[in-house]
């Protein structure tokens, strides 16, 4: 079978791919306007027939999970918490209140369940395993083996067990082997945080000039009418958060009904009116694109995975199946790397984007599969087609004689081309490493601006002896003998809100993100406690809780601020009476861990084992005190000198090459030796740390420091966050 190569990606895709009518459907089609929360379709066309003399013996999948409650719990709480609050104040009108009163019952039906799969999302599994085999009865017969592995996620695991199930059910003597771990996370979801082996490759930036605030500004300025119809003042509730961050919860919550039983879900479908809800699809789609548009470079390595296993399975014979159950990122990555229908298109343009990607094409059961076919006579190449969501379709813009078949020789050279765009070989990361090693070791020196009297903000950029990398900090001092000045704590009870926000809100001379998940630790402001170390283990974790060695406490009128680290070494029981008695004395109170510096010792420098090799750190649980405190990470901190100076302090990180940030060690010493102080403390880093100063950094937010949650080296990456730190100048308010 011959098969050539397209002249170009986007002349052989145009009449495929390029959707110019996408708005007049999703308009038309409120299951493709609710996105990634849009339900996989079983009414598909019927599939071509094998070429003659030719019968299908291997299929590799990648699937996503089924369908599920919101995978963050603001989907259901921040729409309820503007709503109940703003029936405190009076400011409910009548279709409002009627939404309130739907929606507390549905959020009692839902509040335990959060990221959990539903009924619907095990039968769809259930039903595409049935549908594989039925369509592809050879594949499964004698001798097959089915070889699955799932994410670490709890409903892509059971997602497979689901379709794995269903496969034993129709095949009873068939050989079936589901695993998961961590050291499989480069077949399943190689682009979260914690897979070491991690690809890298060029910086794929955002390749438009508009964001999405800037989209919505231009394309739904009316947006805030969703919220005229329930709050009287929709000013009141909404305050100064960004659009996105209050329209997503939102279209959350309606577009994730369809997934939930029947005896659960509750219709919200008349809060949007059908353009409005078109409109939101458009938004989040960009949004998407912009989050799924970087991860390109990891999740290439699923393209290897089914590269290598499926010329182990034609080398061998050995038919059967390779299952990868994981996430709806991670499919949509994939079809911008395959090129898949011409997805992976970059147009010109925002408004553009729609006609070629569409997160509706990732529904809840999204799945792909490439369905292998040999000769019966034994003599001839292996063919391949590609089938996504049911469908046949085009990978790497290839053309054939054949539609829709591919020789394998010449489908995998083109993916492993597409894989080439993306990722660095190993001679070029030997080369970048070795241009890395090549620093100036000049080290680098201080800049120090005055903001006002008793206010100086500290910048250090270059090459640091203590951790010998570069490092980029920021470090605002300020004097609290001065009385003009104040620290002030903030808790955000709807779920995170950007630091520049809250700086904005407060008027702050400066800002920073503050401690670790509200469930880990003491968080007090104002007066009144909000979360008392709930949760006895981190994050859902195996590891015991280790977050509150220390706290940062902060008086009522903001004129004193402390740090200390007396609940060092106590049990979990005996740290929650130790902060219920702070409590007692300090209105305002954040806790976190290590405690770098005690009363001028620097503990931080032995909190982590030294001498432990990265291979004996992988190992460890990615929570654990011992390595997240090991390795290094952006970092924000707090300190108070003897003199009574007040020192909020972020290091960047994940940035070679310009700042590739510290462990507790390194920044005990970093601080310790540049400053002098006290007391000093580490609190929640890595993706949150965020530092603003007024007047400095970037000219719409303040941000001065690299945020890396866009994985860009700008302004723009910050994370929303629920607990912020804040200098407040009483002569600026």
């Amino acid at each position: 079978m011959a098969v050539t190569l397209a002249v170009s990606a986007v002349s052989a895709n145009i009449s495929f791919a390029q959707n110019y009518d996408v708005r007049e459907q999703v308009r038309a089609d409120r299951m493709k306007a609710s996105g990634l929360d849009n339900l996989i379709s079983f009414d598909v066309p019927t599939l071509t027939a094998a070429p003659a003399g030719y019968e299908p013996f291997y299929i590799s999948h990648y699937g996503r999970h089924g369908s599920r409650y919101a995978y963050t719990e603001r989907a259901y709480t921040d729409l309820l918490t503007m709503l109940t609050v703003a029936q405190k104040q009076g400011n409910l009108t009548e279709y409002g209140e009627k939404v309130l009163s739907r929606l507390k019952p549905f959020y009692d039906r839902v509040k335990y369940h959060v990221g959990d799969l539903t009924e619907i999302g095990w039968e769809q599994h259930q039903r595409i395993a049935q549908t594989m085999v039925d369509s592809f009865p050879t594949v499964f017969g004698e001798g097959a083996e089915v070889d699955a592995v799932a994410s670490t996620s709890i409903r892509a695991i059971i997602s497979m067990a689901s379709f794995c199930l269903s496969l034993q059910q129709q095949r009873p003597d068939m050989e079936i082997y589901e695993h998961q771990g961590f050291l499989e996370l480069q077949a399943t979801a190689p682009n979260t945080g914690k897979n070491e082996l991690r690809y890298k490759g060029p910086e794929l930036n955002y390749p438009f000039d508009e964001n999405t605030e800037q989209f919505i500004a231009r394309r739904f300025p009316a947006w805030k009418d969703i919220y005229s119809r329930m709050f009287r003042n929709p000013e009141t509730v909404i305050g100064k958060r960004s659009a996105y961050s209050v329209l997503v919860d939102t279209y959350m919550l309606v577009a994730g009904m369809a997934s939930l039983p029947e005896n659960v879900r509750e219709d919200f479908g008349d809060v949007f009116t059908p353009e409005e809800y078109a409109t939101m699809w458009e938004v989040d789609n960009l949004e998407r694109f912009k989050e799924y548009h970087q991860y390109k470079t990891s999740c290439s390595a699923i393209v290897d995975d089914i590269l290598d296993k499926a010329d182990e399975r034609i080398s061998s014979g050995r038919k059967g199946a390779d299952l990868r159950f994981g996430h709806d990122h991670v499919f949509m990555a994939l079809l911008m790397i395959m090129d898949i229908d011409g997805f992976g298109t970059i147009p010109s343009t925002t408004d553009s984007l729609a006609y070629w990607f569409q997160t509706y094409r990732s529904p809840m059961g999204a799945n792909m599969q490439y369905v292998f076919y040999k000769p019966v006579s034994g003599q001839g190449d292996v063919l391949v087609k590609l089938l996504v969501n049911g469908e046949e379709c085009r990978p790497c813009g290839l053309k054939t004689a054949g539609w829709p078949y591919y020789s394998w020789d010449e489908l995998k050279t083109a993916l492993k081309a597409q894989v080439r765009r993306y990722v660095y070989t190993a001679e070029e990361l030997a080369q970048i490493e070795k241009k890395a090693k090549e620093v100036d070791r000049t080290p680098a020196q201080w800049v120090r601006d005055t903001l006002s009297q008793g206010c100086v903000y500290h910048t250090y950029s270059g090459y640091d002896p203590i951790s010998g990398t570069k490092q980029n900090v920021n470090v605002l001092e300020v004097d609290m003998n001065n009385p003009r000045y104040k620290v002030r704590f903030n808790y955000d009870r709807q779920g995170g809100t950007p630091t520049s926000n809250v700086a904005a809100e407060f008027g702050a001379v400066a800002a920073i993100n503050g401690a670790y998940e509200t469930s880990s630790v003491f968080i007090r402001t104002d007066g009144t406690t909000y979360h008392a170390i709930e949760n006895e283990l981190v994050m859902n974790t195996p590891v015991p809780q280790w977050r509150n060695d220390g706290g940062v406490y902060a008086s009522a009128d903001g004129r004193k601020v402390r740090i200390d680290g007396s609940a060092r070494g106590l049990n979990l029981n005996d740290t929650r009476k130790h902060y219920a008695r702070k409590a007692k004395k300090w209105a305002n109170i954040l806790t976190s861990a290590p405690v770098l510096i005690d009363d001028f010792k620097p503990v931080g420098e032995t909190f982590a084992e030294k001498g432990l090799e990265e291979r004996q750190i992988s190992m460890i649980h990615y929570e654990d005190p011992l390595r997240h405190q090991h390795v290094r990470h952006p970092r924000t901190a707090v300190a108070v000198t003897a003199d009574n100076h007040f020192l909020m302090i972020t290091v960047d990180g994940r940035w070679p090459g310009f700042a590739e940030g510290m462990n507790a060690c390194e920044l005990t010493k970093f601080i310790a030796g540049h400053f002098n102080p006290r007391y000093a403390l580490n609190l929640d880093g890595g993706g949150s740390t965020t530092m603003t100063v007024a007047g400095h950094g970037d000219p719409k937010t303040c941000v001065v420091n690299y945020p890396t949650d866009n994985k860009k080296r700008n302004h723009d990456g910050q994370r929303r966050v629920c607990t912020h730190v804040l200098v407040v100048d009483s002569q600026k308010q």
